[in-house]
């Protein structure tokens, strides 16, 4: 279990993928390694939320790229976890989920971004149909606040492992 005096330690490339892990986004990785070492897990949390929001856009997309699709099969790792509540949707929802996937990242030019951990895929869908209204500016705002939470999710595994 990489306790946190443990993040601290570790070498910069093994610190540099363990954060990757966490948040797709190089340039946040190094920032958070270079960051080390946290006080406490709060002060872990509070660097990743503030790099996380001082990035710029470009950075922001690199981390959407790392997350696939909702309901996408092949999904790995901890996405896999995470968007458990898609398995058991019917074949119905996976067929809207992949519809209105695409039509996402065509409108959007990123993947629909959420917070799956505990979320049903109906609950996924809803939101999906909901924010492919949203304006393009509107929209990463919204994906960047899920990869927050996202972020924070996974630094606690981390911290657990």
């Amino acid at each position: 279990m990489p306790k946190l005096s443990v993040i601290n330690e570790l070498p910069a490339a093994e610190a540099m993928a363990g954060f990757l892990k966490c948040n797709g986004s190089s340039q946040w990785a190094e920032e958070m390694t270079e960051a080390r070492p946290f006080s406490n897990a709060d002060d872990l949390f509070e660097a990743a939320r503030e790099i996380w929001q001082d990035l710029p856009k470009g950075d922001w997309m690199e981390a959407f790229e790392a997350h696939p699709p909702i309901g996408d099969k092949s999904s790995k790792g901890w996405a896999k976890d995470e968007q458990k509540g898609a398995e058991k949707a019917s074949a119905a929802t996976l067929a809207e989920l992949e519809k209105l996937n695409k039509e996402y990242l065509d409108k959007f030019g990123f993947v629909f971004l959420i917070f799956a951990s505990g979320k049903s895929a109906d609950e996924m869908l809803a939101q999906l149909k909901k924010r492919i209204g949203n304006e393009q500016a509107d929209e990463m705002r919204t994906a960047a606040e899920e990869q927050t939470k996202i972020t924070h999710h996974r630094l606690e595994k981390w911290l657990k492992e």
